[in-house]
Parts: C-alpha cells; structure tokens; sequence
C-alpha cells in the first residue's frame, strides 16, 4: 500500500470514528472488510443511545429511580372524577416512556419494572387514604413482555391485602398485541386477575390490528380509544366541517361497547368542543389534557380532593 492510498485510508478512519459508523464498503480491498467495521465502529448511534437508555433503566432499578405520574379520567355524566391512570416516569430524566419502554422490553426488564409501577400505585392509593381522599380506580399498563411473569395476579393480591384495600380500586389495561402473541398466556392471565378481583380494561383501541372480535369474548369492563382514533373520526373536512363519516363511527363504536356492556373511556380529548361532542354520543369517561396533564401522586389531593368536579389546570387547551 502506498504512502497515498494509506494516508486516504487513515482520514477516513477518523472521521468514521468521530460520526461513530462505518464508511467503509464491504468490498474494501483487505483480507477482511469488516474487522475496521467491527473494531473501530464497534456501535452505531442508535445502538450507543439504546445502550445509555438500558444502563439508566438498570440503575433505575436497583437505587428506585422510577417514579409514577397520574392522569385523571373524568365521568362524562357528572364531571367528577372517576379515576387515575399511573404513567411510569424516570426520575430526574426527561425521557418519554415511548422511548425507555421498548427498551426495557427487549432487554427483559418489564417484569420487574411492571410489579415496580403497581406497587408504587397501590402504596399510593394508601397515602391517598390517608389524607382523606375519596379513592378512586387506578389502572396500571401491562406490557405483553409481562406474560411470563406467572405469579403477578397473586403479588398484586397479596399487596392490596396488605395495603387494606379492595381489589376494585386496581385496574390493569392491556393492548390486543397481548392476545395476538400469546393468547394462552393471556388467558390464564385474565382469569388469574378475575379471580382475585381486578378488572381488566382494553388500551389503545383503533391502533394496530383494533380487531372487533376481540370485545366479544375478552373479559374486560372498558375500552379505551386512543387519541389517533378520535383525531381520525373528528377530522375536519376541506369546508371546516366535521367529518360526517367520522361522527357516525365514532357513536357507533361507543354503543356498540354498550350493547356488550363494556364502558368507553376516550383518551387525548383537549378541546372542550371534543368533550360536548363525546358527552352527546354517551361517552363514559374522558381522559385527556383538557382536564388534566399527568401529575405527581402528591399533587393530586390538592387538584382533585377538595373538589369532587376537577379543576382546569392552568396553560391548557380549550
């Protein structure tokens, strides 16, 4: 190799090495084109990032770096609260559970981080009870990841007999990607919770396969609609009017969940006109920043326990 070709080779060494990938093409002319590719590039940026994100997680997990958020969910009916969702948060990081999640679920970690997320809801509904509020449900996701957690029905048991409190106030919503990936895990997971008393809510309804065979037979008390199904059927059409088309399936999705008896909860509502609409079409509970961001556990007595109707929190939509 000449003095050239080498001095060539060398820049682009460094300056793949400063981008953190490979520039190199596979039919470089060495003996082995990828030993620069896998020693000198050893990670790509998003490889390097998920790597920060699962070393946070662990840590998370042994120095108790996860906190919990709640969001309230409203009565369409009579405008008083009807319950909370916990949303899981890392403490002191600024980093979106729509990123750290499918993190922890591919490097295994959604059993411990889901019994973390109930047990720090439960032991707040205690501390709730303790400064007098009235208690409402609170419902905890449960990611697919945590089907192989067989003893979860019975830790969740044994923590609300301990706590004191009835198994009605612990919810646990769950997406049909459950159903689809392990149906008979699934299964035994729904009677395991029916047997101990909690109920089961279906999330993120209108997303993904939304297939509707599914709320005849899966034993949940709600369905909630995801936001991206509710900004699709209350769209604006070119003369500014709502979606005519949109309407008519959005009522007829909500007394379809009547006639199975299931209740409504619709997520993402911001705009006081999509409340009067979603009131009309007999909605059962609105969840949404109109009425509320996701709060800390210790600031919800203060929002919600003086006052039986919730509050409009400053700086939101109308």
């Amino acid at each position: 190799m000449n003095n050239k070709l080498f001095s060539i080779l060398l820049a682009l060494l460094n300056l793949g090495r400063s981008l953190n990938f490979s520039m190199l093409p596979t039919d470089f002319p060495f003996p082995d084109p990828f030993f620069f590719r896998k020693f000198l590039f050893p990670v790509s940026v998003p490889e390097t990032r998920e790597r920060w994100i699962l070393k946070a997680l662990r840590r998370a997990i042994r120095k108790d770096g996860f906190t919990v958020f709640y969001q309230v969910k409203v009565d369409c009916r009579t405008g008083q609260t009807a319950g909370f969702e916990a949303l899981l948060r890392l403490k002191g990081m600024k980093l979106s559970p729509a990123v750290f999640i499918p993190v922890a679920e591919r490097a295994g970690l959604m059993e411990r981080i889901g019994r973390i997320v109930a047990e720090k809801a439960i032991w707040q509904l205690t501390q709730w009870r303790e400064e007098g509020m009235e208690l409402c449900p609170v419902s905890v996701n449960f990611s697919a990841s945590q089907l192989c957690d067989q003893g979860y029905a019975g830790f969740l048991r044994d923590l609300l007999e301990q706590c004191h409190l009835p198994s009605s106030l612990l919810k646990i919503e769950i997406t049909e990607s459950i159903l689809i990936q392990e149906r008979e895990a699934a299964v035994k997971l729904f009677s395991d919770l029916e047997e101990v008393g909690i109920g089961v809510h279906l999330d993120d309804f209108g997303t993904g396969y939304s297939s509707l065979r599914y709320l005849t037979f899966l034993p949940s008390e709600s369905v909630k609609l995801d936001k991206t199904l509710l900004d699709a059927c209350l769209r604006r059409e070119m003369d500014g009017k709502l979606s005519v088309e949109g309407k008519i399936l959005l009522s007829d999705i909500i007394r379809m969940a009547h006639d199975l008896r299931k209740t409504i909860v619709v997520e993402g509502v911001e705009y006081a006109w999509q409340v009067e609409i979603l009131k009309g079409f007999g909605c059962d509970q609105i969840q949404g920043f109109y009425y509320g961001q996701p709060q800390p556990g210790a600031e919800i007595p203060r929002l919600y326990l003086s006052r039986k109707q919730p509050r409009h929190l400053p700086g939101l939509f109308r």
